[in-house]
């Protein structure tokens, strides 16, 4: 988990979207990360964000959000989290202050469905959060390591935010 962009505490979702807007593709700036309980800094260099995809975005209507970035589960990311999952979505980063992070969903995990449907992939698991709406509660069974755990999320709306830079005099 991000706990903080340079000397900035990130204390939800929008703190850290608004921490990486004050700086523009290109510079380098240390993260500090928590990982099994310890903190650690990393140096990374901003990327240009890319071009949204047609139709990937809201069209001015709200839209549920978890608060993870995940990936489609491999062979390869399989054997290292030793799961017993053949599919899914793999929670890569987890926001501080969103759904996700209130139910104790954590990186490594596996969603392997969402209110009983398989997930296989991260579209999948965009799409059943989609399909639930903001403000519903739903059911998340995630592999752990060798455990099968289910948590409850509460879906919020997507910070608006996350789709547009927030304006500020800081902004680059």
């Amino acid at each position: 988990m991000i706990t903080k962009v340079e000397d900035q505490q990130i204390q939800n979702f929008d703190s850290f979207v608004n921490a990486l807007f004050q700086h523009k593709p290109g510079d380098k700036i240390n993260l500090q990360v928590k990982r099994q309980d310890k903190d650690q800094t990393v140096a990374v260099t901003l990327g240009q964000r890319p071009a949204p995809r047609v139709g990937q975005l809201p069209q001015g209507r709200p839209t549920a959000f978890l608060g993870v970035q995940a990936e489609a589960l491999t062979p390869e990311v399989k054997n290292r989290l030793g799961v017993t999952a053949n599919q899914g979505a793999v929670v890569m980063q987890v926001m501080p202050g969103t759904p996700a992070a209130n139910a104790g969903l954590q990186r490594g995990d596996v969603i392997t469905s969402v209110e009983n449907k398989p997930i296989a992939n991260p579209e999948q698991l965009r799409d059943a959060v989609q399909q639930a709406g903001i403000g519903k509660d739903v059911n998340l069974k995630v592999e752990r390591g060798t455990v099968t755990k289910d948590f409850k999320a509460h879906l919020e709306q997507a910070p608006a935010d996350l789709f547009t830079p927030p304006s500020s005099p800081q902004q680059r």
